[in-house]
């Protein structure tokens, strides 16, 4: 009875249950603190990676370089935001891919969880003097009269003091607006020979909008803007931008869409019988077939058939004699 009734338990019992109760709610409670303030450093270092312009150097060079990845390794940039700040397969597998697109055929190498580290720290240290390739290649292209455009991405807007505005992305990594201010700070050395020091340079990179409501709320602050420059970035944002979003969010509904149907449809040929609900029936005669019972129906056809007429003509005598 004890076992049943907590009021028929021992002090010492009621004690030391009181004590498991207490401890399993502040177990409860460390929990969900813990998952809170999980979740808050997550938001913080997402943050934090949004604010970095190697980010978004990143998610455009797979923008570029999608037809060479290959359809099979789609990756968004939530994924990729999620893989910098706790590393998964997905990560490893698109560097693996990247990886074999350089190196000469590579067999097993590559197979193990943490190989592709060990390639790559080795690639980039034999490379790595190699920087002034680059160099080298846009100056050979400026004397060849190639667009800048062809290895540099032109600027969504600015106003042309240091404030630019960049957008890019595609169907698949996401789109996003980015902006980047330039400051140049500019010294003097002393009052007296007023001689100016050389001028630093800060940068500072912000994510502006990673979707259509952020883009929507971008776009209608900037309207709002007395500054020209930012006025005409709103107006951009609301013809190029926008559009792009709104057909991008219109096919991922019709896509959920189908899936749904597609899985209601499955679920339907799966579904299991319901025992003692059954459709509800007609009460039908008994049929007989005999002689007897052909000829009644037949009396009783003909008689409905003459109560018919008889209701015709009576009709008709009263309709005339009203006349």
């Amino acid at each position: 009875m004890a076992d049943v009734l907590p009021s028929c338990r021992s002090p010492a019992a009621m004690k030391a249950s009181g004590e498991d109760e207490l401890s399993a709610k502040e177990e409860n409670v460390d929990g969900s603190a813990m998952a809170v303030d999980s979740d808050v450093n997550f938001e913080a270092e997402v943050l934090k990676l949004r604010g970095q312009w190697e980010l978004a150097s990143v998610l455009n060079f797979l923008n570029v370089f999608e037809p060479l990845i290959g359809k099979s390794l789609r990756i968004s940039a939530e994924e990729i935001e999620k893989g910098l700040i706790m590393p998964d397969s997905s990560l490893a597998e698109l560097h693996i891919v990247l990886l074999k697109g350089i190196l000469p055929p590579v067999g097993k190498m590559l197979n193990g969880s943490n190989a592709w580290v060990t390639v790559l720290c080795k690639k980039l240290a034999q490379w790595w003097p190699w920087q002034d390739d680059a160099v080298s290649y846009i100056s050979d292209c400026s004397k060849d009269k190639t667009q800048i455009s062809c290895f540099q991405k032109d600027k969504f807007g600015g106003d042309g003091n240091g404030v630019s505005y960049w957008y890019d992305g595609n169907s698949f990594v996401g789109y996003r607006l980015y902006k980047e201010v330039i400051k140049c700070d500019r010294k003097k050395k002393g009052k007296q020979n007023g001689s100016i020091s050389l001028p630093k340079f800060s940068t500072r990179w912000e994510t502006m909008a990673t979707n259509l409501e952020e883009f929507h709320k971008v776009k209608d602050n900037l309207l709002c803007s007395k500054i020209s420059s930012e006025f005409a970035v709103g107006r951009k944002i609301e013809s190029d931008a926008i559009p792009v979003l709104e057909k991008l969010r219109k096919n991922k509904e019709r896509s959920l869409k189908r899936k749904h149907r597609k899985s209601v449809l499955l679920n339907g040929f799966k579904k299991p019988c319901v025992v003692g609900v059954t459709r509800t029936c007609r009460i039908r005669a008994p049929v007989n077939y005999t002689f007897e019972e052909y000829n009644r129906a037949i009396d009783d056809a003909i008689g409905i058939s003459r109560n018919v007429k008889k209701t015709d003509e009576k009709r008709a005598r009263d309709a005339s004699q009203a006349q």
